[in-house]
């Protein structure tokens, strides 16, 4: 978007937010608003939206004529008893609004090939993708092994995708609870996500600062809330992904206590 000229304007969701009033993001639309960004669940809180805040959603883009380009990456880590709902199911004047994006990074381990899926209801709009990405004359796309690779996933891998989850859920209930057993740490649990946003202004120490001193000292990384991948409201926060085993996260996590003290 920018590299053409746009400009993103952000709207920021703190972690914890339970109830997202989209009134407030309707006050920075202008004539120049083109696009609404949605993530859905959010990286990197874990927010998984609603129907009703999809829907206010929605309405607010056909009042203005606006496409929503909802990002869907992590819709199969949903934790119990959160529900995902996709913003282009909610109705069919919706729905003509949305290109969904999509992959199996996350949910099959399948980053490395590269692979994921667009689509949009509109015809123009998918007209325009299709040109936009040369797709109709590229010799150039999915190679074939990532494209048997996804079709297997969606096909035949359920069953793995229903430990995973399990597993990850597991996991995040640990980990969640570990980390708020730390001085100055505050960890809200993600509905969604395998990654959780960790406050960590008690401990007097900035993201950057934090994320350095726990790679130095504990050996673990940690992203660090920074302006430039998450907004100004991240300052004070690290992300943590909690996508391995329980054994190294217990590891992380001990190796978190002793040095922060």
């Amino acid at each position: 978007m920018e590299s053409v000229g746009g400009v993103a304007v952000p709207f920021a969701i703190p972690a914890g937010t339970t109830t997202v009033d989209f009134s407030q993001m309707e006050e920075l639309i202008t004539n120049k608003t083109r696009l609404i960004c949605l993530c859905n669940p959010l990286n990197p809180t874990g927010k998984v939206f609603t129907k009703d805040e999809l829907l206010e959603l929605g309405k607010i883009a056909c009042k203005h004529n606006l496409i929503i380009l909802s990002d869907e990456i992590w819709s199969d880590i949903i934790f119990t008893p959160y529900v995902f709902t996709s913003i282009a199911s909610i109705d069919e004047e919706i729905r003509n609004r949305i290109v969904t994006i999509t992959g199996f990074s996350k949910s099959y381990g399948l980053a490395g090939l590269r692979i994921g899926a667009v689509m949009a209801h509109n015809a123009s709009h998918f007209a325009l993708l299709m040109d936009a990405s040369l797709h109709n004359s590229t010799i150039h796309g999915a190679n074939v092994l990532s494209q048997v690779a996804a079709t297997t996933a969606l096909t035949k891998c359920e069953y793995w995708l229903d430990s995973f989850r399990d597993h990850l859920s597991h996991v995040r209930t640990t980990l969640v609870g570990e980390l708020n057993t730390i001085p100055g740490f505050h960890c809200i649990a993600p509905e969604g996500c395998y990654v959780v946003f960790t406050d960590i202004k008690q401990t007097g120490k900035s993201s950057q600062e934090m994320h350095e001193f726990l790679l130095r000292e504990a050996k673990v990384a940690v992203v660090p809330g920074l302006k430039k991948w998450f907004g100004d409201g991240a300052e004070g926060y690290i992300r943590m992904s909690f996508a391995t085993s329980e054994k190294i996260v217990s590891e992380a996590v001990g190796r978190i206590k002793s040095v922060v003290k």
